[in-house]
């Protein structure tokens, strides 16, 4: 921990953002129900308020109310944090991406005692670990028991991956398995259009979905599996693009799912 007299020779711009860094440490810590020392945080936040070309007036609203707030309101205190935190970094300018936000609950995913439903995902040559990595969070919010990935899906365990998924990849089963075996196991349809729109569909009690690439949709031998077993099911859009993120879709076509059964 830094001490307030070293804080205070840093470049104006490193310390800022090393303010930026102990913010959201407080925030982690505070979601963790840690214990932290009032005192300093009160001596850090006046050093923030002295940043008077960096604040605007709103933004000095928050840090006032962050000063005036008693830590035990940690839901309102966390809450101010994140408010003054991301306040700071967009006046300088700092653009947060997907994998900068953090789940409080990310670090200690347990399913043990969640109700999953007996649905499985099947990611058909999924080219972007970012959209593999979303997939995967979604599944575990909407309590898919499993996934399953074609031999050219990009691997969970990527770095992108794991930073978008949350932790989920630790958290919901999966492997590599071939679309084949699964559809002897049970019912398979799959997400593509020119299907039966989602609001018309019978969905399975149980079985799995086909999620296809980004760029090509399903393969023909998926196409072939999901149309002799469950069907297709689509999505209809009214939009020019009339396409779709995979993981939004995935989002989509699970809350349907859910919804049915």
């Amino acid at each position: 921990m830094i001490t307030i007299y070293k804080l205070r020779t840093l470049p104006p711009k490193t310390r800022v953002r090393k303010i930026i860094t102990m913010l959201e440490e407080w925030e982690k810590r505070l979601s963790r129900d840690d214990t932290l020392d009032k005192y300093y945080m009160g001596q850090v936040m006046k050093e923030l308020a002295a940043e008077e070309q960096l604040l605007s007036a709103q933004l000095r609203g928050e840090v006032d109310k962050l000063m005036a707030l008693p830590i035990e309101n940690s839901k309102q205190y966390i809450h101010t944090l994140h408010n003054v935190r991301y306040g700071i970094m967009a006046a300088l300018g700092i653009v947060p991406a997907d994998w900068d936000f953090y789940d409080p609950e990310s670090r200690q995913l347990s399913r043990s005692k969640k109700p999953l439903l007996p649905l499985s995902l099947f990611l058909d040559d999924l080219r972007s670990p970012y959209n593999v990595g979303s997939i995967f969070r979604t599944a575990e919010a909407f309590g898919v028991e499993r996934l399953y990935l074609s031999n050219f899906t990009a691997d969970p365990g990527h770095t992108r991956a794991l930073r978008t998924s949350m932790g989920a990849t630790e958290a919901v089963p999966w492997q590599v398995e071939a679309l084949e075996n699964l559809a002897a196991e049970g019912p398979v349809f799959a997400l593509e259009l020119g299907g039966t729109p989602i609001e018309q569909f019978v969905f399975p009690s149980e079985g799995t979905a086909v999620l296809g690439s980004e760029e090509l949709g399903i393969s023909p031998e998926a196409r072939r599996i999901a149309e002799e077993s469950a069907g297709i099911v689509s999505i209809p859009l009214r939009g020019a693009k009339a396409s779709l993120n995979v993981a939004v879709a995935c989002g989509i076509l699970l809350h349907a799912w859910q919804s049915g059964l």
